[in-house]
């Protein structure tokens, strides 16, 4: 039987049982999500950014810790409650135990002491970070030297935990992340002091965890050659749109109306190309739009494709709408990434690398979700379970819209 609208083909108590059974497919889509992300904070991602500077005369890292991870650590509470220098000051010897707890430093497998030069409040890309200072002991050419990270081990913050390393060796510098349950780099130090003039080399050969490592070689040039940890970005772009619920549910309000086969692979490609190209631009600088522009505009996009759901008897040119809106959600990925300084010469296996996980994660939804809706758009009371659940999509975006715009 096919619906038409203005004309009833089904008793009220079949479009019960469906929009009953529509909103259990939208429960367990968020029940599914959940543990992988927390609905009231889309993308809460707790992040640290560190530097290792590595030289024959010094070795130092400095590692900087958004503000509301240490408003949490010193259980600062109240919305409007900011970290300040003298609140750093007060907390200086809980938030050193708390370093010294967390980060593990060891020189040829054997437990080595570092020391706490400083903690200051910095602004990083407009946003207040909390920076330690750290001072490592010199490396001797030969030695192994590993940074164990365990922030967050033991909660479930965990999964949602990335620590983006830069390391500096001479004139060179490499990229790495560490994140999930194996996060610790693991380095071999060489020297090569030339015997012309007075420059010296240094090459480092890193890895990520105990599977994979890579190589680094210094040259009479100065250029050096360190390969990319891409299967670190690819689990990095996998985990960052697992904890941004907002993507997740853009997504399934696309999926939601009644569309042909040629209609969804239209709105899925047009996506992705669109967010890989605001994603690209935005990594490298050249567009650059404010947090409070483009988190509202994403929960707009909620709010419109559901709304669109809802008021429409067709579903027409949804490829380009969904190509605009991936615009914005493309800029969202990228917020990740801007704030780490990857090398010119991992740029482009790094965005490619993360650009695949966010599209592993897509395309799994994609796989799962559409056969149940499919499956349920033979039943005529399908366009109203649609209207039902259209509207409590739009309550969920409406309600990120005036807390981003707000608060």
């Amino acid at each position: 039987m096919n619906y038409v609208p203005g004309q009833s083909h089904i008793k009220p108590t079949s479009l019960a049982k469906l929009c009953r059974d529509m909103v259990v497919v939208l429960i367990s889509f968020i029940l599914v999500m959940l543990p992988l992300s927390r609905v009231a904070e889309a993308h809460a991602y707790s992040v640290a950014y560190s530097t290792l500077v590595l030289s024959p005369d010094r070795t130092e890292y400095q590692i900087s810790f958004d503000e509301l991870t240490i408003r949490e650590e010193l259980e600062l509470t109240g919305v409007n409650v900011k970290i300040d220098q003298e609140q750093l000051q007060k907390g200086d010897s809980r938030l050193k135990d708390w370093i010294n707890q967390n980060l593990t430093v060891e020189i040829d497998n054997q437990q080595a002491k570092y020391e706490i030069l400083s903690t200051s409040l910095e602004n990083v890309k407009d946003k207040p970070f909390v920076v330690f200072d750290l001072k490592l002991p010199k490396l001797e050419e030969g030695q192994t030297f590993s940074i164990k990270d365990n922030f967050f081990s033991r909660g479930d913050n965990g999964a949602n935990y990335a620590n983006f390393v830069t390391i500096d060796y001479g004139n060179q510098k490499t990229a790495n992340v560490l994140q999930g349950q194996d996060r610790v780099l693991t380095m071999i130090y060489n020297i090569n002091t030339q015997e012309q003039g007075t420059d010296s080399q240094s090459g480092v050969t890193e890895g990520a965890g105990t599977a994979e490592q890579a190589g680094a070689s210094a040259e009479p040039s100065g250029g050096v050659e360190v390969s990319t940890n891409w299967w670190s970005f690819i689990k990095l772009g996998m985990n960052h749109i697992l904890s941004g619920f907002d993507h997740l549910l853009f997504i399934f309000a696309l999926l939601l109306g009644k569309q042909t086969f040629k209609q969804y692979a239209g709105i899925i490609t047009s996506f992705t190309i669109a967010h890989s190209i605001t994603l690209t631009l935005a990594v490298l600088g050249w567009v650059d739009l404010p947090g409070y522009i483009v988190e509202p505009a994403i929960a707009f996009s909620i709010c419109y494709v559901a709304a669109e759901n809802m008021l429409r008897q067709q579903i027409k040119y949804r490829w380009l709408i969904t190509f605009a809106f991936g615009l914005i959600h493309g800029m969202g990925f990228a917020d990740i990434l801007k704030e780490m300084s990857i090398p010119t010469k991992q740029l482009a296996i790094s965005l490619i690398s993360f650009n695949v996980g966010i599209e592993i994660v897509q395309l799994t939804i994609v796989a799962i979700v559409l056969p149940i809706l499919i499956y349920f758009r033979k039943f005529a009371s399908y366009k109203h379970a649609v209207v039902f659940t259209s509207s409590i999509i739009i309550l969920v975006g409406g309600f990120w819209f005036i807390q981003r715009v707000f608060f």
